[in-house]
């Protein structure tokens, strides 16, 4: 697998529409599961691909401003993408590779009343690919953004800025609605020989783990996503989910629920 470097993006645009988803193991090959057990004991922790930078253990995915009538019960909007730190770069960079046409994409939102979501995706020219609304859950908690039937695949080997913005209610006089944003780059590849070898025939968790190692962090996440929601009492998937998270910085948000 070729990893190509991110075109960058000079700005970031926020829609304002209302519109909305091992251990002593040889690298890249994942730890056959004991007895027959669902969850191998495959390490979960996430590598950057070569020349992606390392993750930030601070503010991790962290939005621009919070909402002023928002509860604050937990964290403000936080997207589950990994801030990848350039020694040449200043500021978050929010990125991850993904191998999927149509992706899905997790935010933490908290808890705010009269509410509307928006999320966006641009390409490389920063022209518009898509927008949708999202719904604004009554208690905080994650949710997940999938492109829908009707969007366009994402290319292969292209880079795309996506944004998530809240517009919120205004706290001065003038009423003015304020919004809060999140937004990063995603890009699709192809996986290589190797991984797809070894992804054939590996139960979810284990899957999960092997695009946690090759640096394919939107299907890594995805992947654990799904059967935390399929199976929210499970405490293994649960330490799964959290070391997946906590690996890249986004630990308040690894013990936080699925919204409803």
């Amino acid at each position: 697998m070729t990893n190509q470097p991110f075109r960058p993006f000079i700005s970031i645009s926020v829609i304002l529409s209302f519109g909305l988803l091992l251990n002593g193991t040889p690298p890249g090959q994942a730890r056959p599961a004991r007895n027959g057990s669902e969850h191998p004991q495959a390490s979960m922790a996430f590598e950057p691909p070569p020349g992606q930078g390392m993750p930030s253990r601070t503010a991790a995915g962290g939005s621009r401003g919070t909402c002023p009538n928002a509860e604050q019960l937990g964290e403000n909007l936080t997207a589950l993408v990994p801030n990848l730190i350039r020694s040449e770069e200043i500021g978050p960079d929010l990125r991850g590779y993904t191998v999927e046409p149509k992706p899905v994409f997790y935010f933490y939102l908290p808890a705010a009343a009269g509410v509307e979501a928006t999320f966006s995706l641009k390409d490389e020219d920063g022209s518009d690919v898509y927008q949708m609304s999202v719904p604004v859950p009554n208690q905080p908690g994650i949710v997940g953004v999938k492109l829908p039937e009707d969007a366009p695949a994402l290319e292969m080997g292209k880079t795309y800025r996506w944004s998530f913005g809240m517009v919120c209610q205004s706290a001065d006089a003038e009423n003015v609605p304020e919004v809060v944003f999140v937004s990063g780059d995603i890009r699709r590849i192809e996986p290589d020989g190797t991984l797809a070898a070894q992804l054939t025939g590996a139960n979810p968790v284990e899957r999960a783990a092997l695009y946690a190692r090759h640096g394919i962090w939107f299907e890594s996440l995805a992947t654990l996503a799904a059967l935390r929601q399929a199976r929210p009492e499970d405490a293994t998937l649960a330490s799964r989910w959290e070391e997946l998270l906590n690996s890249v910085g986004l630990d308040a948000i690894a013990t936080q629920p699925f919204a409803e």
